[in-house]
């Protein structure tokens, strides 16, 4: 993981969690931005004092920062394996809304969206190695773990995207392809 990937992330949101786990199941402390959370591996035991410090955050910059220190959300599963994660697959596009990159996954609940930059953290990763899985909280609310291997690496919450103004887009966008489409073949039909 970049580390400082997570620390721009926290830049951009304007907020930083600081993660206490207790549990002793993974990593000692995670760190998150609005959206995402990352575990923190092979790092001094971090608080509010030092946090700033360690990751060469001026003072300016953290004044523009919301900073929290929280237990890790119980509402979550942050354990590497899950018996009730089920394997996603993402679509071999990416699609640029409102400035933000999406990149979509199907689950169960249908077509689900994540920022992509919540996974520049991982991109000394290969991309091959990236796993998504859909994970629900005790209220059926979706989130995703991606794992590196069988470790997960970050814990995502889904791009609030899907609205009708959003659907009706994409469904104008589908009807010009299949107009392009069919134009294609016939010219690649004519004689």
């Amino acid at each position: 993981m970049i580390i400082k990937h997570v620390i721009s992330l926290c830049k951009r949101d304007r907020r930083m969690t600081l993660y206490d786990d207790y549990s002793g199941e993974s990593a000692a402390q995670w760190l998150g931005a609005s959206s995402a959370i990352y575990p923190l591996q092979h790092m001094p035991q971090l608080d509010e004092n030092n946090v700033f410090t360690v990751f060469d955050i001026t003072s300016k910059q953290a004044d523009k920062i919301i900073f929290r220190r929280e237990e890790l959300p119980k509402i979550v599963d942050f354990r590497d394996v899950v018996e009730c994660e089920n394997a996603l697959e993402t679509a071999d596009i990416e699609i640029g809304f409102g400035g933000t990159l999406l990149l979509p996954l199907h689950t169960s609940q249908g077509i689900r969206f994540i920022d992509k930059a919540y996974l520049r953290p991982l991109a000394d990763c290969d991309e091959d190695m990236l796993m998504f899985h859909e994970r629900t909280t005790a209220d059926g609310d979706l989130y995703i773990a991606v794992k590196v291997g069988m470790i997960l690496a970050a814990v995502i919450a889904p791009f609030d995207v899907v609205n009708e103004n959003f659907t009706e887009k994409l469904q104008t966008i589908t009807k010009d392809c299949t107009v392009a489409l069919f134009s294609k073949k016939v010219k690649e039909n004519e004689p």
